[in-house]
C-alpha cells in the first residue's frame, strides 16, 4: 500500500495538509490516498500505529462517526493511539452564555454576520458542513471512543501529546480568537 511497512501512521482528512511520514488520506482527489473512514479500512488488523484526524468527525453523522472510530480501532496495532480534534460544543455554549460580545466582535471583524449572541452557536453548528454531521463535547467523544474499543481517553491541549509523533501536528484554527477545540487521544 505504501512506501513504508507497518505499523503505518494514518492521517485522516489530510486535504492539502500532508504530514511527512504519514499516509495522508482524504475522500477527495486532493490526496494521494483515498480513504472513506465510514467503510472498512484497507489496512490489515494491527497494521496502524497512529491515527490522526483534525476536524473530520464533526462532518460525519453519529452512525458514520461510530463506524470511523470502530474501523480505526480494528486496524490499530497494540499500543496504537488515535488523536482527534473537533469543535467543542460545550465551550461554544459557555461562550454564548458567559461572554458572547467578545466573540461576536471577532466574528464581525472577519466579516461574518453576527447580529445576536445566538450567531455564535449558529455559525458553529451550521457553517463548514457541521450541520450534516454530529457535534461533540468531551463526554460524547469519550463515550464514543470507549464504545469503539479505545481506552485511556485523555483530553489534551492543542499541540500537546504524550507521543512525540503527535505533538504539534494539529493546526490551530484560523479563528482562534473565538474557536474552541476539543483534542482527545485514546
Amino acid at each position: 500500500m505504501a512506501e513504508s511497512s507497518p505499523p503505518w501512521n494514518v492521517h485522516i482528512g489530510a486535504g492539502l495538509n500532508e504530514l511527512s511520514g504519514w499516509l495522508n488520506t482524504d475522500v477527495s482527489p486532493r490526496c494521494r490516498y483515498w480513504l472513506d473512514v465510514r467503510k472498512p479500512w484497507p489496512f490489515p488488523r494491527g497494521s496502524v500505529g497512529l491515527v490522526f484526524s483534525d476536524n473530520v468527525i464533526e462532518h460525519l453523522s453519529l452512525s458514520d462517526g461510530r463506524a470511523f472510530l470502530r474501523n480505526a480501532r480494528q486496524a490499530m496495532a497494540p499500543g496504537g493511539v488515535i488523536r482527534t480534534s473537533t469543535p467543542d460544543a460545550l465551550e461554544f455554549v459557555r461562550a454564548y452564555l458567559d461572554y458572547p460580545d467578545k466573540h461576536l466582535d471577532a466574528m464581525r471583524a472577519k466579516g461574518w454576520q453576527a447580529e445576536h449572541p445566538v450567531d455564535l452557536i449558529r455559525t458553529t453548528f451550521s457553517l463548514w458542513g457541521h450541520h450534516s454531521g454530529y457535534v461533540y463535547d468531551e463526554q460524547a467523544l469519550t463515550t464514543e471512543l470507549v464504545r469503539a474499543g479505545f481506552s485511556s481517553v485523555k483530553r489534551l491541549n492543542l499541540g500537546e501529546s504524550d507521543r512525540v509523533e503527535l505533538r504539534g501536528i494539529d493546526r490551530p484554527p484560523a479563528d482562534t480568537d473565538f474557536y474552541f477545540v476539543l483534542e482527545a487521544e485514546a
